[in-house]
């Protein structure tokens, strides 16, 4: 089982509350955009584009707009010149210099845990959460604050605020195989473990219906 350094762990999720929090202010910007403030040039481009979700073959052309974070490569790609991990060092190297001074204040969210090496690209998550998880069910590079590994692949660790926090509850919702699941702080330490030693198997066809039938009968909910 992969070891988790609690005062890292905590130092990075408390600056990384402080960078979220500064960037909520930025309400003119769309769901997908608002925590994709870090997009560093990749190869010539800018790691993170965007497109109008109607677009997309799994979206109705009368939806309302919401926008699509398209990467400049793939994530998954385990490309040491540009791999995860070394975006992961370069995001809390930025946050650093952003919160220089980091603020004690309690702010108000949860932390979502994303094993990024299980996916299956399907664009559920993504258009229920209006581009907030995106089409590799990651959450948005802003939020990541712990990078790990278990016996299944690589564990993200992000902090999503309150304000968003609807928009992720339904990409958990209606995600086929749980790569993307809540983590209960009440648990402490002992959560940690508990989400570190979960085992992902595929799902049946039956477990897929089951998803399928409760997208469909959810709630609609707010749209920016």
């Amino acid at each position: 089982m992969p070891q988790i350094d609690q005062y890292i762990f905590n130092q990075n999720l408390a600056l990384t509350q402080q960078y979220c929090a500064a960037q909520s202010e930025n309400q003119q910007m769309s769901i997908a955009e608002i925590f994709r403030s870090f997009n560093p040039t990749v190869r010539g481009q800018p790691l993170f584009s965007y497109q109008d979700g109607r677009s997309s073959s799994q979206v109705e052309n009368n939806s309302a707009p919401w926008m699509m974070a398209r990467w400049a490569f793939d994530p998954i790609d385990q490309q040491p010149a540009w791999s995860i991990e070394k975006l992961f060092e370069d995001l809390m190297s930025f946050k650093e210099q952003y919160c220089p001074k980091q603020e004690s204040i309690e702010y108000n969210g949860d932390i979502l845990i994303a094993q990024i090496d299980c996916t299956v690209c399907d664009g559920a998550s993504e258009h229920e959460s209006l581009g907030l998880i995106d089409l590799y069910d990651m959450p948005p590079i802003d939020t990541w604050f712990y990078l790990t590994k278990s016996n299944e692949g690589r564990l993200l660790y992000c902090w999503i605020p309150d304000s968003v926090k609807l928009y992720a509850d339904e990409a958990v919702a209606v995600n086929c195989i749980d790569c993307i699941r809540w983590f209960d702080q009440s648990k402490g330490e002992a959560g940690l473990d508990e989400v570190v030693n979960i085992t992902y198997e595929l799902p049946g066809l039956g477990f897929f219906l089951k998803k399928l039938i409760s997208s469909l009968f959810r709630k609609p909910f707010p749209r920016r």
